[in-house]
């Protein structure tokens, strides 16, 4: 089933327009203005709003035609099919105006569950100046409203995962389909279930509604799937709506928060596979749409799940966990660069964070994590100014090696940074190393990457971007030198390297993903194909998948072993499709079906 995702833009926390003028009389300046939210200040235009009533403040520089300046605001993009009301009020010079929005609430909240989201544009083209001078080619200020309500009346939650909660768009297992609702004071409880079933707008899937009431503010509803989940081009839909329900007062719910659910069948499951590949074992047997991305030992697993769905390439929101494998229990963790699977093992975000000795990262306070841990040293916190662009244990453990800079926007000149656990103490390696911080460029979105970096015990290597490309780091332990990595041959753009356990082999993958074998700068193999998930298993061999079918996009795991210099296929009919999570000393653990 092809999964779609959703768009969620991140921008400036206010748009500065500035409009070029055509007029040749110099004493026209071009005229410009800066848009805030009033009531959500630090909110990023594209981003999300909340509530029926809206009020923005607008800052122009020259003095505004208010008449003018009105008419086109009148003019810009509100919500289709919902009344509203624009009331305007200036200051004396007329640079100023606050313009309140003001929606019919049930109106607005029937227009937020059509799609879990209203744009609204704001828009003062067309607007002129005092002296006549048109403002042109100013970009709109946008947000979206995803809540009709002002006020939380009901909080709705994915009962396995209360971190998933209204309002959002989300994709829930099929085998895992119930729901927490707690209102804010006591209701009709008949009436939330008429409400529910009334405005629960299934598409291409069959539901049916359990409720299990435990006080009139709280319910549990579990939904049936009746029948097969049809296997669209888009994910089967239903949504969560009390909007109608009564109090006991016997007062109408105008609004509810949007909580519209994606129907998702498949379902990854964790499996190990000996290093000869003669034994196959199936891990876990979870119902969640927790993923596993990185294998820390043979008891502790990095998990991800999508916490919302997206249309196409937006920056997806991801929770993360560590499974224990004995235990059987997720454990949630805070990762500020939530888009990042390596988010956990590799940190990125504020200074102020946490290490496990376990070999992963996350932020938080001292209240969200456990304090036994802390006095165990099992956990250690770090505190460093400004922001962390990539951050990773030692070989040996003994030391946590950052990279950080003044904010998450100064990506250049960062520090190589090392905190000693023992310690405690904080040491610069490098000041102000060459080139930048990478981002996900994509679309021109901007989002920050975590740098690849790996320590081999005599050489900590990083990776930063100089001139448009790749530029490995080479920092010597012994004699606290940092040089310019040797690459052997040259490439463009984007470079990864992938060293065996000894150090003695570098695996290069440029950008297109066929991979050059090298022995220090000896030329070892080459393969042209595409390949995917390069894992050592030993000194002399590591595996990889390659797609065996385009159309399908199902792939095998082949080895390469360095004795024999050849490739063999490692697995390939026990398990559908698998992909490499990582590797330990006993075993390779993959994800299929």
């Amino acid at each position: 089933m092809r999964k779609v995702q959703y768009i969620f833009l991140l921008c400036l926390s206010f748009i500065f327009i500035s409009i070029p003028s055509t007029f040749a009389d110099e004493k026209h300046t071009a005229p410009s203005v800066i848009i805030q939210h009033e009531q959500f200040p630090e909110v990023k235009a594209y981003s999300t709003v909340q509530g029926d009533v809206h009020r923005y403040h607008m800052m122009f520089d020259v003095p505004m035609d208010r008449a003018t300046v009105e008419t086109a605001l009148k003019k810009s993009t509100w919500i289709k099919d919902v009344t509203h009301h624009l009331d305007f009020q200036w200051e004396v010079d007329s640079r100023q105006v606050w313009v309140e929005v003001n929606y019919d609430e049930e109106q607005l909240n029937k227009a937020v569950h059509r799609y879990s989201s209203q744009r609204l544009v704001i828009d003062v083209n067309g607007a002129k100046t005092k002296e006549g001078v048109a403002m042109e080619d100013a970009k709109a200020f946008m947000v979206y409203i995803d809540d009709a309500g002002s006020v939380e009346k009901v909080h709705i939650s994915l009962a396995s995962t209360p971190e998933i909660q209204a309002p959002i768009r989300t994709p829930v297992s099929t085998l895992n389909q119930k729901y927490q609702l707690v209102f804010t004071e006591e209701m009709n409880t008949s009436s939330v279930e008429e409400a529910l079933q009334k405005n629960i707008k299934s598409y291409e899937v069959a539901v049916q509604l359990d409720y299990a009431w435990k006080t009139d503010k709280e319910v549990i509803v579990e939904i049936q799937l009746e029948g097969e989940v049809l296997d669209s081009y888009y994910d089967p839909t239903y949504q969560l709506n009390v909007t109608g329900a009564l109090t006991k007062k016997g007062d109408k719910l105008l609004s509810s928060p949007p909580f519209k659910v994606y129907v998702w069948e498949e379902l990854e499951q964790l499996w190990r596979v000996s290093l000869d590949g003669s034994r196959v074992e199936q891990v876990t047997d979870w119902n969640t749409l927790y993923k596993p991305v990185a294998i820390l030992n043979d008891n502790d697993i990095v998990l991800a799940r999508e916490k919302e769905y997206f249309c196409c390439h937006g920056p997806y929101v991801t929770l993360f966990g560590m499974y224990n494998i004995e235990q059987q229990e997720l454990t949630s963790y805070p990762v500020a660069a939530s888009r990042l699977p390596e988010a956990l093992t590799n940190y990125i975000g504020p200074g102020s964070f946490y290490a496990d000795m376990r070999g992963f990262f996350y932020f938080g306070d001292e209240e969200s994590i456990s304090l036994t841990n802390l006095e165990q040293q099992e956990t250690v916190q770090v505190n460093t100014e400004g922001y962390v662009h990539g951050a990773t244990f030692s070989k040996d453990k003994k030391h946590i090696i950052f990279l950080s800079s003044s904010s998450l926007e100064d990506r250049a000149n960062l520090d190589l940074m090392l905190y000693t656990i023992d310690s405690k103490q904080y040491r610069t390696l490098i000041e102000n190393v060459p080139g930048i911080s990478p981002i996900y460029d994509l679309y021109d979105r901007g989002d920050p990457q975590r740098i690849p970096m790996y320590d081999d015990g005599d050489t900590f290597t990083f990776m930063m971007y100089v001139d448009g490309k790749s530029q490995y780091y080479d920092y010597h332990w012994q004699s606290g030198e940092m040089v310019e990595k040797k690459i052997p041959f040259s490439y463009d753009y984007n470079l990864h390297i992938v060293p065996s356990h000894d150090g003695a082999y570098q695996l290069y993958l440029p950008y297109d993903q066929s991979w050059t074998l090298f022995e220090g700068t000896n030329e070892v193999a080459v393969m042209e194909e595409r390949i995917y998930s390069p894992t050592w298993i030993n000194d002399h061999q590591f595996v990889y998948q390659k797609v065996k079918d385009q159309d399908e996009g199902k792939s095998i795991i082949y080895a390469y072993d360095l004795l024999m210099m050849e490739e063999q296929i490692f697995l390939e009919d026990r398990l559908e499709s698998p992909h490499i999570i990582g590797a330990t000393e006993k075993w390779i653990y993959v994800a299929a079906p």
